[in-house]
């Protein structure tokens, strides 16, 4: 086998397994959602029914915790959910751009170009790649509009004098697709994180319930 042929059947193995990741993430949140989701509504409507029969005067700390933790696990679902959904959606567009780049001028966007812009984020980025998808979802996302960062002229010029591609050469067009780059790679990863929250948030709360019930405290 030629070393070809070993690299083909490693990019079918990734792309095989990288769909299986993606499909197990989704199963996975919308599993953990929907019953997050169905368990606070059912203690929500548990403490409800026994403040309104007087059974109890006042719901137990505990219980609210567990109230505070399923609602947590609730919330990082949808997020999970809308930081895929853009993650998706700015993929496609950058693979459109691509498409569109290799019809004009037959040039291909190679990632190797743009890889010093994706790196280990520093803690601060961290800490705000919590708030990604719903900075993203609010104030939205710069998109790139090929005939306004690149004149049409230019790239027949080039392909006859042979100059430097301006695709590759425009420093605006570089920036701005770097960013949706590093947009997208840093929602994919942040949707990870969000599943671990949400699973995370959800076995807490199911534990401070079920310990409310162990004590008989409501």
């Amino acid at each position: 086998m030629s070393d070809n042929d070993k690299l083909q059947e490693y990019s079918e193995r990734h792309r095989f397994w990288s769909g299986i990741a993606i499909s197990q993430l989704s199963f996975s949140n919308n599993l953990f959602l929907t019953i997050s989701i169905g368990l606070f509504g059912y203690c929500f409507d548990k403490g409800l029914n026994d403040i309104t029969t007087g059974k109890i005067i006042s719901l137990p700390t505990l219980y609210i915790i567990s109230l505070g933790f399923l609602l947590l696990a609730v919330l990082y679902g949808i997020m999970t959910t809308f930081s895929r959904l853009l993650d998706f959606r700015i993929t496609r567009e950058l693979t459109q751009m691509r498409k569109k780049i290799f019809k004009i001028n037959s040039t291909i966007l190679r990632d190797s170009e743009y890889a010093e812009e994706i790196s280990d984020p520093k803690i601060c980025d961290r800490i705000c790649s919590n708030f990604m998808a719903i900075s993203v979802i609010f104030t939205g996302y710069s998109k790139i509009s090929i005939s306004n960062n690149i004149n049409i002229k230019e790239i027949k010029k080039s392909e006859k004098t042979n100059e430097n591609n301006p695709f590759v050469s425009d420093e605006n067009f570089k920036n701005k697709y770097n960013k949706l780059r590093k947009l997208a790679h840093n929602l994919g990863s942040v949707s990870w994180k969000y599943l671990g929250y949400q699973m995370l948030t959800f076995f807490l709360g199911a534990f401070c319930y079920l310990w409310c019930l162990y004590e008989k405290i409501i």
